[in-house]
């Protein structure tokens, strides 16, 4: 028998439940086999979005009893252990996230009560983690907050003029926890009953007998709301107490089903970030599903991926000592718009939003004359002109008829020209070692023409994928591998959120960008929605983290095309069929228009 028991529970924790139950080891048995059994039937969430439902289950009711941690406070994390590795990586404490879960373990095996407390978890851990002791309660200060679904029953509950009290199992103290509900709104309570102060707990059962007792109420006064199946739901039920199991935030039926892409990414991918970017989307989106779709795009593929290109970015800023960032027109207006209003704080380097396209370069500089397609375009414009020039079939004929007639495009060309050498020159000012900043690149055409015109002072290049490499440039490229399958299906998508609201530009003159007249709005419209969505991705990383944001970030380029596949993968069929309204330029031919939908159908 004893063999069995060690199979339902660890070993280090069998002498723990034997002082909780303070049985002989054959009820011991029969208890853990019943309640086992129990578990099993018991799978049955509360639905928390029945209003109706919950007024209905309290209104006979004096007292309103809701679980704090998982229940009414939440982390932005897949377990709340996943803190600890936020605190190893943070404090570069290699090897604190498993003697932190060790030195709880010793101490709950070594405690005479049924609840240890933080000291008594401080008191077993290395000397040399100690120091992380006052980080670690920051941290929960800083980070827990209040779930939404619960507190609107809460409030409810309130209003009906019940009697709420809050019961936890917890090591921290009263006066912390205290603290964090005030954080969070969560007020005017009748009671807070924690188990490290009262030294009783949900897990035994012997909190609900103790509130009982100390409210001087009968079993059917009282109901209870709470995330753990045994402590908040088969516990309170055998004290006759009503009960009802709600499920955790990320355990949420709904959600899972809703955002199984996420789920499956963080099977592959189960680092901090993973676990983090999964509470962001479920925290965020568990009650919107009506939001637009394009906003969503934004915030569930666009955010992760500008905020991680730019982390990878402004690193390697850090690394090379660059003075200036050229964030170039029009991949870069997000990126830029990102920069500025979140991270130049941080890293104090100018930037500037410059117009580098192909068709501004090619007529602002008249080279790239070493590229056979380019060539022809620089030929075809002169020619349009009215100026009698001829255009081969061949590149080397093509190239003497341009050497032959430079001069005299010069001086066709000498406002773009003179204009995009103002418009960069001033952008530089007196800096340097300047970068340019551009997504997806083949010819280098950012790089080229910055050089051209800054020369030296052009020090480096990003971008987020490289079709053919240069030796010609300096260059780093967030995305390694080799374009390999469908990937370039996610790269054309890359392009599509990572853009600007503005329509193409065609030109730079003394007034500025001239912009292709005869687009439509819906270019606008639709890049307008997906930055929205970026956006507040950005804002809500900062707002949980700040300058910890990088915490969250992926690690390539690579790893957010698999993101973005799984994402694809699992895509429900009303949120495919919205694709069909999404027309982006094709990353290829640069003139014909597709949907998203007719790129992954």
């Amino acid at each position: 028998m004893l063999e069995t028991i060690k199979k339902l529970i660890p070993n280090r924790y069998l002498l723990k439940f034997r002082f909780y139950y303070s049985k002989s080891l054959k009820d011991l048995y029969i208890d853990l086999k019943n309640k086992k059994r129990n578990l099993k039937k018991s799978k049955n969430y509360y639905n928390l979005s029945s209003n109706k439902k919950f007024i209905n289950d309290i209104k006979n009711k004096k007292i309103v009893s809701f679980d704090i941690f998982d229940t009414i406070l939440i982390r932005p994390f897949e377990t709340p252990k996943d803190l600890f590795k936020f605190i190893e990586e943070k404090y570069n404490t290699k090897g604190f996230y498993y003697r932190r879960i060790e030195a709880e373990e010793r101490a709950r095996f070594n405690c005479k009560y049924e609840e240890i407390t933080y000291d008594d978890i401080y008191n077993e851990i290395l000397p040399k983690f100690q120091f992380l002791k006052e980080m670690e309660l920051e941290w929960e200060f800083n980070l827990l907050r209040v779930n939404p679904m619960i507190k609107e029953k809460y409030d409810l509950a309130q209003s009906m003029g019940k009697d709420v009290i809050l019961t936890s199992d917890m090591y921290l103290d009263k006066k912390f926890i205290e603290s964090v509900l005030k954080k969070n709104g969560i007020s005017n309570y009748k009671k807070l009953y924690i188990s490290s102060e009262i030294k009783k707990t949900k897990r035994t059962g012997s909190i609900f007998q103790y509130i009982l007792n100390d409210l001087n109420i009968n079993a059917k006064d009282i109901v209870h709301f709470g995330d753990n199946e045994k402590s908040d739901f088969i516990n309170p039920k055998s004290l006759k107490i009503d009960s009802f199991l709600v499920p955790k935030l990320l355990e949420h039926p709904q959600i899972i089903k809703r955002f199984k892409w996420v789920n499956e990414f963080y099977k592959k991918y189960p680092a901090l970030n993973g676990s983090i970017f999964k509470s962001i989307i479920y925290f965020n989106f568990w009650q919107n599903e009506s939001t637009d779709y394009l906003y969503k795009l934004g915030y569930l593929l666009g955010g992760p991926l500008v905020l991680s290109y730019l982390n990878f970015i402004l690193e390697n800023c850090v690394a090379h000592k660059i003075d200036k960032l050229f964030f170039v027109a029009r991949d870069g207006w997000i990126l830029k718009e990102i920069y500025r209003d979140n991270l130049y704080s941080k890293f104090k380097i100018d930037f500037s939003y410059v117009y580098l396209s192909r068709m501004v370069g090619l007529f602002g500089t008249l080279e790239f004359c070493d590229d056979a397609e380019y060539l022809k375009k620089i030929l075809r414009d002169y020619k349009s002109k009215g100026n009698d020039i001829e255009i081969f079939d061949t590149y080397e004929k093509n190239k003497q008829e341009y050497y032959h007639i430079l001069q005299n495009m010069k001086e066709t060309y000498k406002d773009k020209i003179d204009s995009l050498r103002k418009h960069i020159e001033k952008e530089a000012g007196n800096s340097s070692k300047i970068a340019v900043i551009d997504m997806t690149t083949d010819k280098f055409a950012s790089m080229y023409f910055a050089t051209n015109i800054l020369k030296e002072r052009v020090n480096l290049g990003f971008y987020s994928y490289v079709w053919n490499g240069s030796r010609k440039y300096k260059y780093l490229r967030f995305g390694v591998k080799k374009n390999t399958g469908d990937d370039y299906k996610y790269i054309k998508l890359s392009e599509l959120l990572v853009s600007s609201p503005e329509n193409n530009i065609i030109s730079f003159t003394t007034e500025g960008p001239v912009y292709k007249k005869d687009e439509d709005k819906s270019h606008r419209q639709i890049y307008e929605k997906i930055a929205a969505g970026i956006k507040k991705y950005t804002e809500d990383v900062f707002n949980l983290f700040g300058d910890n944001y990088y915490m969250t970030c992926l690690d390539s380029f690579d790893e957010w095309i698999e993101f973005a596949r799984m994402y694809m993968t699992f895509l429900p069929k009303e949120d495919f069929k919205s694709m069909k309204k999404i027309e982006h330029t094709d990353l290829f031919s640069r003139k014909s228009k597709e949907s998203v939908y007719e790129i992954f159908k």
